[in-house]
């Protein structure tokens, strides 16, 4: 019964951090910012992983990011994209 309790302190604790984190963040304007801070997160999760990632957006490659083995294209916009064809 107490770990279970200490779980659910834990989680919640983890959950509040995370939250935090969103709302002190300065707001990113524009589609160029938006775009860079996407490539910038998946290139983290991507290290994070163990791999190498490497930005690849303006070396006319076939996709944003090359992280061996895999190929990423980031799909990122600053503002709604409801409705707008792709």
């Amino acid at each position: 019964m107490e770990q279970a309790r200490s779980q659910r302190l834990s989680s919640r604790c983890r959950t509040n951090t995370q939250h935090e984190m969103r709302t002190n963040m300065a707001e990113i304007i524009g589609n160029k910012a938006v775009e860079a801070a996407a490539i910038a997160w998946v290139m983290d999760l991507e290290r994070n992983a163990g791999r190498e990632p490497v930005d690849t957006r303006f070396a006319g490659a076939k996709a944003d990011l090359v992280s061996p083995p895999r190929i990423i294209e980031v799909k990122a916009s600053g503002k709604s994209c409801r409705g707008d064809d792709l």
